[in-house]
């Protein structure tokens, strides 16, 4: 596992502008044996292949990751989850351009390795079309599910 803070923690804070970019600072991984033990991992589903009209969310995860410096605790709570919880940035699935077919799947078996280990997946992305597999992935682990969908419209 690679912790993105770890060449600042002799001489300070890491400046949000600098090192590898995960979400919230949180470390990061691409080998599904670190997630076991994992409270949540992150998953980026850079895809924008099914948009109805401008393209662009491909680039959703990179941006939610660099939004998201290191947390602090919620105003409303004062619970800072990033601290509570063991939290992983487990990348981005492996999508390919003009696939979406094969797209979702790679989607679907990212989280199906979360869901395998234990995790709670938190999607960033892309189109609204990921939801699809990540559900899929999720009713394959549990049965029927549920899903909480949050966007910034409601054309969903």
């Amino acid at each position: 596992m690679i912790d993105p803070l770890e060449r600042w923690s002799q001489i300070g804070e890491k400046p949000d502008y600098a090192g590898l970019l995960t979400f919230a600072g949180v470390p990061y991984t691409q080998d599904a044996a670190h997630l076991e033990g994992m409270d949540v991992a992150i998953v980026g589903a850079p895809m924008d292949d099914l948009v109805s009209d401008r393209p662009g969310t491909r680039f959703g995860p990179r941006a939610i990751r660099a939004a998201s410096s290191p947390s602090g605790p919620e105003l409303g709570t004062a619970v800072d989850a990033i601290a509570e919880l063991r939290v992983v940035d487990f990348g981005d699935a492996p999508v390919l351009p003009a696939d979406p077919a094969r797209s979702h799947a790679a989607i679907e078996a990212t989280v199906a390795k979360v869901l395998a280990a234990g995790a709670v997946p938190m999607i960033i992305g892309g189109d609204h079309s990921i939801s699809e597999p990540d559900v899929r992935a999720c009713a394959a682990a549990y049965g029927p599910v549920g899903l909480v969908h949050f966007d910034t419209h409601t054309d969903t």
